[in-house]
């Protein structure tokens, strides 16, 4: 199994194993996502989660708040002990858009990730979340980064 983590505000978690996506919501609760990952851990071969840090025109109250929950996210990983590794946004986004994107509105970004997601798992219920399709996307790269195209 593969973890995807989309670990903004309006973020999302994604478990796929194989080409079967196992679950996927919107961002749980800290004490939610803990009892979910130990559900599956002793089946996680590694997490991948979306590398944050701030932005230069974002508020000083809402960075604390996003690295807070980055840090807390990847201090439930590293004390259940599954593998995980950092994903910089702009590789996995290169991986499914080439490196066009950067032209796009955020907006369009996350329209796009979303038709990504629901193309590539057209039974998944992901509806208009972006942090669901990212979170999908995200496990889907780092698939294809430990085992290739193969699903």
């Amino acid at each position: 199994m593969i973890v995807g983590i989309d670990p903004g505000q309006r973020g999302g978690i994604a478990i796929i194993e194989g080409a079967n996506v196992v679950f996927i919501s919107d961002m749980p609760q800290l004490h939610e996502l803990v009892e979910l990952l130990e559900k599956y851990k002793d089946k996680m071969e590694r997490a991948f989660i979306e590398k944050q840090h701030t932005y230069p025109k974002q508020g000083v109250v809402s960075q604390g708040k996003l690295m807070k929950h980055y840090g807390e996210l990847i201090g439930v990983l590293v004390a259940l002990r599954i593998p995980f590794e950092e994903v910089n946004p702009k590789r996995w986004q290169a991986f499914f858009f080439g490196t066009k994107r950067k032209k796009q509105t955020k907006k369009e970004r996350k329209k796009a990730s979303i038709a990504k997601a629901k193309s590539l798992f057209p039974n998944v219920e992901i509806g208009n979340r972006d942090g669901r399709a990212e979170a999908l996307l995200i496990a889907e790269y780092g698939r294809n980064l430990i085992y290739g195209g193969e699903r």
